[in-house]
């Protein structure tokens, strides 16, 4: 019993338990059946893109990164990991997979990989939050979720590709994890 009761309390507050640092954002306003829009501005990001499908391009863009964070920068410097971890497509056969970069890091130092990118993000997103595994067949479920309940809205629309947006590690529990679906957006 008392190994149950510490695994539910280990578990059932992931984020407080965990203590990785998010991003800062604002919510602009809220819309039906749990979604957010959320502006995000002038947060710093390290980003990779990969020419492969959504599952690899994940998991060689998570290693890329990872790998800037674990020091392969011009300091050698070892970066506190953040989350999200984002992923976006943007063209054919692109897909964009991003870390935030914790907000005390002021300079961060270039990557000696030059496939990795220091940028600004600066966006307003829907925002619709699931709990799950990483499942491509769950996120395109969720997407389209998301869009149903935009496409009702009469303040907002879709403005561009959606984003993956994943909080938790690999070892964490599927049925615990956080993730969520982004929506660029932008006034009607």
């Amino acid at each position: 019993m008392r190994k149950v009761l510490t695994f539910f309390l280990l578990f059932s507050s992931p984020g407080t338990v965990l203590a990785i640092e998010t991003p800062d954002y604002e919510i602009i306003d809220t819309l039906p059946e749990l979604v957010e829009v959320r502006k995000y501005a002038g947060a710093i990001t390290a980003s990779t893109s990969v020419a492969s499908g959504i599952r690899e391009s994940g998991n060689i863009g998570f290693r890329r990164l990872a790998g800037y964070i674990f020091g392969d920068n011009e300091l050698n410097k070892k970066i506190e990991m953040t989350a999200p971890v984002m992923q976006q497509k943007t063209g054919e056969e692109y897909y964009e997979v991003v870390f935030f970069l914790p907000k005390d890091l002021l300079t961060p130092p270039r990557p000696s990989n030059s496939d990795v990118l220091i940028k600004e993000i600066n966006m307003e997103v829907a925002v619709l939050a699931y709990k799950g595994g990483w499942k491509v067949k769950t996120y395109e479920e969720n997407l389209k979720r998301l869009k149903a309940r935009l496409a009702k809205n009469e303040k907002w629309r879709a403005s561009g590709n959606p984003i993956w947006a994943r909080y938790d590690p690999p070892w964490m529990p599927s049925f615990l994890r956080r993730n969520e679906i982004m929506l660029p957006v932008i006034r009607r």
